[in-house]
């Protein structure tokens, strides 16, 4: 199932080849290239089934075939065993093929927002407002330094306040 992290790399990827191939000097007339989404296509060689995030097509524009140049794989939560095995059997497929692209979408770990009774939980929810980017940035390692240096300054300001003071780190 594709993740919004998979189709924002394809979004972006594509309108960077369309850039690309709409200011090719070619004729239109005489040649049309496709970067098709999605499309299943079977090999008359070997009779493999696939379906590329993005192919590479070019046909002349009156009579003949389409030839694949080129497909693009995205993959982010596919083994890389598993996707060079899906790119051999694109590429056994289709001689055509000139270009394989991967885009491999890691993350570091998974992102968990604060449980619900910690001191981060806490210490967010209190807030009324969010921090501006700066302000969040800015706040130290350690939530409980964080708290205390919050909870010094706001103490002393009107509570009725939009105006929240930037967090320092106590270091």
């Amino acid at each position: 199932m594709p993740t919004p992290a998979h189709e924002f790399c394809l979004t972006d990827f594509g309108r960077a080849v369309q850039s690309a191939l709409d200011r090719l000097p070619i004729s239109r007339s005489h040649v049309h290239i496709m970067l098709e989404p999605n499309l299943t296509l079977r090999s008359p060689c070997t009779g493999f089934s696939a379906t590329p995030d993005r192919s590479l097509f070019a046909s002349p524009v009156e009579v003949g075939r389409g030839v694949l140049l080129a497909v693009v794989e995205c993959a982010f939560s596919q083994s890389h065993e598993a996707l060079m095995k899906k790119v051999r059997a694109e590429v056994e497929g289709w001689p055509s093929i000139l270009l394989v692209i991967l885009i491999l979408v890691t993350e570091e770990r998974d992102y968990h927002c604060p449980m619900e009774g910690t001191r981060t939980w806490s210490f967010f929810s209190q807030r009324d407002a969010c921090f501006l980017e700066d302000t969040f940035l800015a706040l130290p390692p350690s939530i409980e330094a964080c708290a205390v240096k919050f909870d010094e300054t706001t103490s002393t300001s009107d509570s009725n306040s939009t105006d929240r003071p930037e967090a320092e780190s106590p270091m």
